[in-house]
């Protein structure tokens, strides 16, 4: 072996097969070393265009434009523009500052400062930390336990598996990512499918392809853009777009501010926030809480709410989902569930629930149909169909030319006070037109009166009105020309088994010609009525 002793200065170039051990100085360019190159503790290797085979550093390696097979660096590397062709160790001691390299191979337990070098496969092992800018990862990066990875505008061209701590404040581009850490990154794309295992935070992030957030798993920040994401942790996102399905699951968070969802949302966990837009369908089977909001189509078999928000397209809901919205605008038809509406303004075809509770609020819809309603101090436009109604302070309006519309069928129990009916766009040729149709097991007693029900008042119109008695116990209030009944139909009203009801409600009692309903007290107007078709 060639020895070059400790006080040795060497400035003349050296070409050798032979091993080398320098305690001394080589500072010369265009060396060739075939052999291993031992630059020991306190020696100092400098100058440029050199070639080597194999070297173990313990002390200063320097200069430009070198190219070596091996290097083990426990020492000190300063260098640029220099290819390391096989592996690069750098040891716990090791340090290196290096702009423009190339690495194949690059193993870190050290230290590594430097820009625009290009590393092909590299592990960053236990305490090994890399700082430096325009760095790139050609190859498969492992980033193991207590390493550190850190710069600005990095590129990451295959397999990133990141098992410590990546923090890049600004520009990165990454391929495959397997994170099972922490990566805090700003402006960055993820080209390839990242499977999250932990956290992921950071400002304008783009995932480009498939995403696994599994569960415990967050990733958070805002202007986030997301493809296929699968979602069993946290997504917690300002400003983010979803532009491809999104799978929350059982576990899975969605949470934030002006969230864009333009393709379909399979919602199995839960999704919180404000000014979401769902463009696409929604299938929620657990929990969506949100407030200034847009949907679309929605199938809801869990629990729905929402907060000063619009609905577009038809809900439809099973049999125990739940369905809340307050001081919205509900243009969609809504079918099946529980329904709690306050404050809101709802428009539809269709509203056919089972239990529904109405507040505050502006109904208009053409074919409703509950199985129990709850009313209280609203507006309800166009008849419906209940099993039980409860009614309190309301304001009903009925369409006789519309049908359905004109309707109110409540088929076993109705109770509630201060509650007006409006008849409007009667018309003279539709004869006697149903307003309300109560089927009860009672007798009438304090449940009915003889043109109204109790609770109700009926006002807005001059035609007549009468009640008339149905089959099954069936008691149907209405309107309409009296020429288009028999007599024999007014005639029912006056069984004796209804006098002491038509007795108590009587304002007048007046005698008419017709000897069935001599001497029987009724409302005065009625009487009025039915007198002048005689």
């Amino acid at each position: 072996a060639l020895i070059i002793n400790e006080n040795e200065v060497i400035s003349n170039q050296i070409i050798t097969n032979e091993d080398i051990d320098n305690e001394g100085v080589i500072n010369s360019d265009k060396n060739q070393f075939s052999g291993v190159f031992n630059n020991n503790f306190g020696a100092t290797l400098s100058g440029n265009f050199s070639t080597f085979n194999e070297v173990y550093n313990g002390g200063f390696f320097e200069g430009s434009f070198h190219n070596i097979q091996m290097f083990v660096n426990n020492g000190y590397f300063l260098s640029t523009n220099t290819t390391t062709n096989q592996e690069f160790f750098n040891l716990y001691d090791g340090m290196i500052e290096a702009n423009h390299n190339n690495f194949f191979n690059m193993q870190n337990y050290g230290l590594i400062y430097g820009d625009d070098n290009i590393f092909y496969d590299f592990i960053n092992f236990q305490e090994g930390w890399i700082f430096g800018d325009n760095n790139t990862f050609n190859g498969d990066v492992l980033n193991d336990t207590d390493g550190l990875i850190s710069g600005n505008n990095l590129s990451f061209k295959s397999t990133l598996e990141n098992n410590s701590y990546i923090f890049i404040d600004n520009k990165a581009s990454f391929n495959e990512v397997i994170n099972n850490a922490v990566m805090d990154v700003n402006n960055a794309e993820f080209i390839g499918e990242v499977i999250n295992n932990d956290t992921i935070n950071g400002d304008f992030l783009e995932f480009k392809n498939n995403l696994k957030n599994n569960q415990n798993s967050t990733i958070s920040g805002e202007n986030l853009t997301f493809a296929n994401t699968y979602n069993d942790g946290m997504i917690l996102g300002d400003i983010t777009t979803f532009n491809k399905e999104l799978d929350n699951d059982i576990n899975g968070w969605v949470i934030g501010n002006d969230i864009t969802f333009n393709d379909r949302v399979i919602n199995n966990g839960d999704l919180v926030g404000s000014n979401f837009k769902f463009k696409n369908q929604l299938e929620n089977t657990l929990n969506v809480d949100s407030i200034y909001s847009s949907f679309e189509k929605i199938n809801n078999s869990g629990f729905f709410t929402s907060y000063k928000s619009t609905f577009n397209n038809t809900i439809t809901q099973s049999d125990n989902a739940y369905f809340y919205a307050n001081a919205s605008a509900i243009n969609a038809d809504i079918l099946g569930g529980d329904i709690e509406i306050a404050y809101s303004n709802l428009a539809n075809e269709e509203l056919k629930v089972k239990n529904a509770k109405i507040n505050n609020s502006t109904i208009n819809s053409k074919n409703m149909i509950f199985d129990n309603l709850i009313l209280n101090s609203s507006s309800i436009y166009g008849g419906f169909r209940a099993k039980t109604l409860e009614a309190n302070n309301n304001n009903f309006v009925l369409y006789f030319n519309d049908g359905f519309s004109g309707a109110i069928v409540v088929d076993e129990e109705i109770k509630g006070v201060n509650n007006d009916i409006k008849i409007v766009n009667y018309q003279n040729n539709l004869g006697f037109f149903p307003l309300l149709l109560a089927r009860s097991s009672k007798d009438l007693s304090k449940d009915f009166a003889v043109y109204t029900i109790k609770g109700f008042s009926v006002f807005g119109f001059d035609k007549e009105v009468i009640v008339k008695k149905e089959q099954n116990g069936a008691f149907l209030l209405g309107i309409g020309d009296f020429n288009s009944l028999n007599i024999s139909d007014i005639n029912e009203l006056f069984d004796d088994k209804y006098k002491k009801n038509l007795e108590n409600n009587a304002i007048n009692k007046i005698t008419a010609k017709n000897p069935d309903i001599a001497k029987i007290g009724v409302d005065k107007k009625l009487i009025n009525n039915i007198k002048n078709k005689f």
